[in-house]
């Protein structure tokens, strides 16, 4: 028991032990995370500058070997997807199907998450359909409409479908996509025009 000219020392956290004991991984912990800030903060600026120049590359570009630069220099870029889409369609009105469907399922291929993605996959059904094969387009439709079934693209493919159907003959199966459009897309621009369609097949 300590006398009146003895305390106890009481036990706890010593800084400077501690320091001593530890200073080497302290100092190798604030070293990566220093470096690790300045590597993601270069990361941020460089991803910034790619973008703002992939977005200046694209807003200049007008022809098919233009959006190729922006494809070719920013390939990962969404200036890329855009470009993309737009030389499909010039290529699709120059009637060069084939290199617009190869251009249409690189896009849909690599940029599954961009913005326009089922506008891409709405395009391969459209340029089958303009070149002709009618059979593929009807199940490039039905796969746009069951993939991106929450899309503004869903109507567009259902009416499409129900078109090729109509078209065949096959009044009944048409009839069913046209109510369907009216029933679920009724807030759609299309769904007057599937019941008008509706309605004339009843008649």
């Amino acid at each position: 028991m300590p006398t009146n000219t003895e305390e106890a020392v009481p036990a706890g956290f010593d800084p400077i032990v501690f320091w001593m004991e530890n200073k080497n991984k302290v100092i190798t912990y604030a070293v990566l995370l220093i470096v690790g800030l300045a590597a993601f903060a270069a990361y941020q600026i460089s991803t910034q500058r790619t973008k703002a120049a992939s977005e200046a590359l694209y807003a200049q570009a007008s022809s098919p070997d233009q959006f190729r630069q922006v494809i070719q220099k920013f390939p990962r870029s969404i200036a890329a997807g855009n470009a993309q889409l737009m030389l499909a369609g010039q290529l699709r009105s120059a009637k060069k199907f084939d290199e617009a469907l190869q251009t249409l399922r690189e896009f849909v291929g690599q940029f599954p998450d961009h913005p326009l993605a089922a506008a891409g996959a709405l395009s391969i059904a459209t340029t089958l359909e303009s070149q002709g094969k009618i059979d593929e387009a009807f199940d490039a439709y039905q796969q746009v409409s069951v993939k991106y079934a929450a899309s503004y693209a869903a109507p567009v493919a259902l009416m499409a479908q129900a078109n090729i159907l109509a078209d065949k003959g096959k009044q009944d199966e048409a009839k069913r996509i046209y109510e369907n459009i009216v029933s679920q897309f009724s807030e759609s621009i299309l769904s007057q025009e599937a019941m008008q369609n509706a309605k004339l097949i009843h008649k």
